[in-house]
């Protein structure tokens, strides 16, 4: 799946035309793999179909929990710009999106045509605010932590959670002779959805697939700001 990707760029203020892209999503859904494969495979679709799609702090967030059965889609709001509702930039329009810990549940939620998953997913959530998707800390819960290390090319596999404090993100490949492995996440200071790829020797970030920032938008280096440290084996 991966060798066919053409990156590409997308900057939009009005919302998706979701019937375009639900096929997609359902034919990726449909294949019969195991739901670990069909999370990976939703986010490397995601994240190379919408790099750069914008950082939303809450976004992904804000499905109810007796939503959860209907919830097979993307959301025809996303990109409309949006106040922001939490946090210090509380009220600041930008386009909505997700958040790491929103995209790393949406991705299940969306694979997981049984809900067997997500039920697990609602009960590791202790949260009392309504709503459904856990943060990155209880994410962490559904499975066992290692550090990253030439030993988790044992342990690791398509699906799993790579994460750091305060930040997540779903491995979608593993290359065992390079050392190497490949994260989809959606991060902060402007990088927004992201595919990138760790050294697992180091755990920092060797290559980034979204190539250059556009001339007219200032962010960090993301080469610089985004490492991992930790991976999520999952007990899918």
């Amino acid at each position: 799946m991966e060798d066919n990707i053409i990156m590409k760029r997308k900057y939009l203020k009005k919302g998706y035309n979701v019937k375009k892209y639900e096929p997609i999503i359902e034919d990726i859904v449909d294949t019969g793999e195991p739901l670990n494969e069909k999370v990976a495979n939703l986010a490397l679709y995601m994240a190379t179909e919408f790099p750069k799609l914008f950082y939303f702090w809450g976004g992904g967030h804000e499905y109810k929990i007796d939503e959860i059965d209907k919830l097979k889609s993307l959301d025809k709001d996303w990109s409309k710009l949006t106040p922001l509702v939490f946090g210090d930039e509380a009220g600041t329009l930008k386009p909505k999106s997700f958040d790491c810990s929103g995209f790393v549940s949406w991705c299940i939620l969306m694979a997981d045509t049984t809900n067997s998953f997500t039920r697990k997913l609602l009960k590791s959530h202790n949260d009392s605010d309504g709503y459904f998707i856990p943060d990155s800390s209880e994410l962490i819960s559904l499975g066992k932590s290692h550090k990253i290390s030439k030993h988790i090319l044992k342990i690791v596999k398509r699906g799993d959670f790579a994460w750091m404090p305060g930040h997540i993100g779903i491995i979608t490949n593993i290359d065992k002779e390079k050392k190497t492995i490949s994260i989809a996440h959606v991060s902060s200071g402007g990088q927004g959805m992201n595919y990138t790829t760790i050294d697992i020797t180091t755990g920092l970030i060797i290559k980034d697939d979204l190539g250059k920032m556009p001339k007219n938008i200032k962010v960090p280096n993301r080469l610089n700001t985004k490492y991992f440290t930790h991976i999520i084996s999952v007990k899918y």
